[in-house]
Formats: structure tokens, C-alpha cells, sequence
């Protein structure tokens, strides 16, 4: 008998009958097979619909499969007593079925070994974070993934656009995308034949009139840097009027700061935010700012700087205490707080903080991982800022600068991809989702093929085309399971 008491007053008014769904039965004669082998073997099956859960949980009421289930409509007080009763080794329910959205995350599932994918998501990270149920910390047996795709139905659309962003966000990790010997050398060369780098290729890709790694946001915003010497020397000015201020009244790390040396001209992009900081403040008394980098040592020198010329800050990096934090940003949004710049390095002010007292925010440098910096801009940029908010981002022309910053926009840029923000389905293929393509075994394998009979991957790794060549149809699976699944079931007929 079934022994789960979640939700099977719905199994019992789903119709059932056993050709109902193709991946039911199969689902049906896997698990068979599965339990066949092993008495301790327990399985998880993920789908993001309720509806097929209720089919499910119908067919396993019919072939007396004990199950449990969790779903939206389960209460979150029973969740985890569903998953203690899963990993009991005495129980007999050796079958999860969970919805993609509310078990998909946050739930240990270590008990079992098999995960079956009875349809997939657009976002390849929900399947990901699925498979993390059961293959994670504490897992200490082989692991099985099933993925089961309908032949030419919209199932192999979606595989194939997972495969896609996949592949996109290895680019974007670096995984696929590594520096070449010569791409690292040139990070340590100063290029003195150009004023940017960044601009010269924006300018290449506008001339061939093509994005093929700059979307039209990226040349858009890649078009209007401007060169700080044009700044400085319409900030000049109001940077020596501004200088005469208040004593530094800074208490935090102010020891680190007195013994750095210091000299105007030490750094080009110190003497420039000394003169942005200086424009800021004449413009405004209520305006504040955030200066984000990635190395102490800036910030010891930005502090000197600071000291130098009289000019209030507060300072979190990773040597400032938990406990402190919270008073530091407190005294940064106290209106009356003479202290107006906020100095974070971006591992340890970058999350968590609320600094929407400041409309300003300064990158001193970049970091190889744009998700970075845009965390940092969220500490500015976020709900309760009601002004205008400006970012500005500081590179040296024909340094590594250019190129961290270069491999951020292109990162971005498949990011987007990734996302659909650059890459929405045409009319064609929208109807196209909605169409039984009966001329091919499997569209998947076929672009596969194709890909490697160009010899080229344009879309596809070389994992990834591993992975898809390993498919098997299911007619011929079944056949080789059709003895264990009938003496389970009973059933004499070819259920392919």
C-alpha cells in the first residue's frame, strides 16, 4: 500500500491508464529496474509541474510504489519530516517526487543516488541546484542523472537553450575561455600607442558594423568615457579653492594612514579623485561617497591622501570587526556626520551594506568578475535611494585596466545571452516551440552532427558535445529493461 499521507486525495481523481504519458511508463520501468538492483537504492524525480507530480503519484498508487512528496502546497513544518523520513534506511518510501521550485533548493537528499528530470527549465541553474539535492557533501556513493526528452517536441528546445547558457557561462567563468600565453604577457605591457584600447575596438566593431562581442548597450556605454585629463582640467579650479577643510576626525585605521607616504602626483588616479571629491563637495554639503577597490594598500593610500587634505572619511575592509560595521554605516548616513567619503575594499564593503546616504560611487579598479562590481553598485543603487546616482570607473589607458575591463563588458555581454536580454526568441521560433518535428529521431543529435562535421563549436564546448552525444533513445533502454519491469508490473506489453 501506498504509506504517504501528502496530497494523495489528488492522486486519486487523476485518471490514469498506463500509456497515458511515454515518460511515465519509462519513469515506471527505470524505477523497477533501479529497485531490482539494489533493496537500499532510493530516487528523487523533479518536474515543474504539479500536474504531472499528481500523474506520478497516480501511477505509483496503481503499482503500489510508496512515495513522498513534496510541493508548493506542502507546509515548510513538514518538509523537513518528509526528508527525515526519506533518509531513514527502514522506511519503505524510496521515491521523492518534488516540484523544480519548492524542492528544488535548500533540501539534503544525500539518501539517494538517482535523480530522473521529467522536464527541464529555460534556466540550466534550476536543474543544477536540483542535481546539488543529491550530489553534495555527505554523498558517498555514484550518482545518476536521467533527462527525459520527447523527440522533436519543445523538450529538446529547451535542452538545447540550457546547453547554450551553459556553455555561455562557462565562457564567462573562464572555463572555456582561458588566456593564451601572449594575452598574458600582454597584461603586463604598457601600450603607449594608443590613448584606449577599449575605444579603439569599439570604434572597429562600429566600422564593420557588427556586435560580435559588444552588445549595442556595451558600445553604448563603452562610447562615452571620457578622458580624465579633459576633466581635471575643468575640475582644476574648485579642487585648489576646496582643499582648506575641517581637521580629519576618523578613527578607524587612521595609525595605517599616517605612515604611508604621499605625494600629489603619486598616482594619476589618486590626484583625480582628490579632484572629483572636491567638485562633489562644492556642488553639494549633502552629496556622500563610496570608493571601492580591491587592494588595502589603495585604500592606505587614499587615506593619506584624505589626511593630507583634511578630508573626513569612514573605512570597512576585512581587518575592521563585524561588530563595527554597522556603527560605521550608521555614522555615514547620520545627516549632521562630518565624515562624507565611505572607503570599502570590494571583498569585504561590496555585500551586505546599506549605503544609499551616497549618490556617488568610485571605482578605483576593476574586477575580473563584473558580478562584482555590480554588487558593489547595489550598495548605493537599491530600494530607499530616491536621487540621481553616478558611477564612475577609473582605467589607465593601455594598462590591464583596459583589458579587466574589456573582459568584463564581453562577460556581461554573454551574461545578457545567457538571460535572453540580448537573445529573445524571433516570431519563427516562438511557433516553433509548439510544433512535433516527426522528420528527425532527435533535433538535439542532429545539430550535434552538424557541429561536428563543420568542425567548429560556435555554440558548443567540447563537454557539451560530449553530453549530447551520449544520449540514448529510449526504445532502445527499454528493451533492455523489459524483463525486470515485467516480473515487477505484470505487464507483457512493449510499453515503448
Amino acid at each position: 500500500n501506498n504509506n504517504n499521507n501528502n496530497n494523495d486525495n489528488n492522486d486519486t481523481q487523476i485518471p490514469y491508464h498506463e500509456h497515458l504519458s511515454h515518460k511515465i511508463s519509462f519513469i515506471r520501468s527505470l524505477l523497477f529496474q533501479i529497485f531490482n538492483n539494489s533493496n537500499c537504492e532510493r530516487v528523487v524525480i523533479i518536474t515543474s509541474f504539479v500536474r504531472t507530480i499528481d500523474l506520478l503519484a497516480r501511477m505509483f498508487s496503481v503499482n503500489n510504489i510508496n512515495y513522498l512528496r513534496i510541493d508548493g502546497s506542502t507546509r515548510i513544518q513538514d518538509r523537513q519530516l518528509f526528508v527525515d523520513k526519506f533518509h531513514h534506511p527502514e522506511r519503505e518510501e524510496r521515491v521523492m517526487l518534488l516540484s523544480s521550485t519548492a524542492g528544488g533548493v535548500g533540501l539534503n537528499l544525500t539518501a539517494a543516488n538517482h535523480i530522473i528530470f521529467v522536464d527541464g527549465d529555460w534556466n540550466p541553474m534550476i536543474d543544477e541546484q536540483a542535481i546539488s539535492r543529491i550530489w553534495r557533501f555527505g554523498q558517498n556513493r555514484e550518482c545518476f542523472i536521467y533527462r527525459l526528452l520527447c523527440a522533436g517536441t519543445v523538450d529538446e528546445k529547451i535542452y538545447q537553450r540550457q546547453v547554450t547558457k551553459t556553455n555561455e557561462e562557462n565562457n564567462i567563468l573562464g572555463i572555456n575561455n582561458e588566456f593564451s600565453n601572449d594575452e598574458l604577457a600582454s597584461l603586463f605591457v604598457v601600450n603607449t600607442e594608443t590613448k584606449s584600447e577599449t575605444n579603439d575596438l569599439v570604434q572597429q566593431q562600429q566600422q564593420q558594423q557588427q556586435n560580435s562581442w559588444l552588445s549595442e548597450r556595451a558600445i553604448k556605454e563603452l562610447s562615452s568615457w571620457e578622458r580624465v585629463s579633459d576633466v581635471e582640467n575643468n575640475n582644476n579650479n574648485s579642487s585648489n579653492s576646496s582643499s582648506n577643510n575641517n581637521n580629519n576626525n576618523n578613527n578607524n585605521n587612521d595609525n595605517n594612514d599616517t605612515q604611508i607616504p604621499y605625494h600629489e602626483h603619486l598616482s594619476h588616479k589618486i590626484s583625480f579623485i582628490r579632484s572629483l571629491l572636491f567638485q562633489i563637495f562644492n556642488n553639494s554639503n549633502c552629496e556622500r561617497v563610496v570608493i571601492i577597490t580591491s587592494f588595502v594598500r589603495t585604500i592606505d593610500l587614499l587615506a593619506r591622501m584624505f589626511s593630507v587634505n583634511n578630508i573626513n572619511y569612514l573605512r570597512i575592509d576585512g581587518s575592521t570587526r563585524i561588530q563595527d560595521r554597522q556603527l560605521f554605516v550608521d555614522k555615514f548616513h547620520h545627516p549632521e556626520r562630518e565624515e562624507r567619503v565611505m572607503l570599502l575594499s570590494s571583498t569585504a564593503g561590496g555585500v551586505g551594506l546599506n549605503l544609499t546616504a551616497a549618490n556617488h560611487i568610485i571605482f578605483v579598479d576593476g574586477d575580473w568578475n563584473p558580478m562584482i562590481d555590480e554588487q558593489a553598485i547595489s550598495r548605493i543603487w537599491r530600494f530607499g535611494q530616491n536621487r540621481e546616482c553616478f558611477i564612475y570607473r577609473l582605467l589607465c589607458a593601455g594598462t590591464v585596466d583596459e583589458k579587466i575591463y574589456q573582459r568584463q563588458v564581453t562577460k556581461t555581454n554573454e551574461e545578457n545571452n545567457i538571460l535572453g536580454i540580448n537573445n529573445e526568441f524571433s516570431n519563427d521560433e516562438l511557433a516553433s516551440l509548439f510544433v512535433v518535428n516527426t522528420e528527425t529521431k532527435s533535433e538535439t543529435n542532429d545539430l550535434v552532427q552538424q557541429q561536428q562535421q563543420q568542425q567548429q563549436n560556435s555554440w558548443l564546448s567540447e563537454r557539451a558535445i560530449k553530453e549530447l552525444s551520449s544520449w540514448e533513445r529510449v526504445s532502445d533502454v527499454e528493451n533492455n529493461n523489459n524483463n525486470s519491469s515485467n516480473s515487477s508490473s505484470n505487464n507483457n506489453n512493449n510499453n515503448n
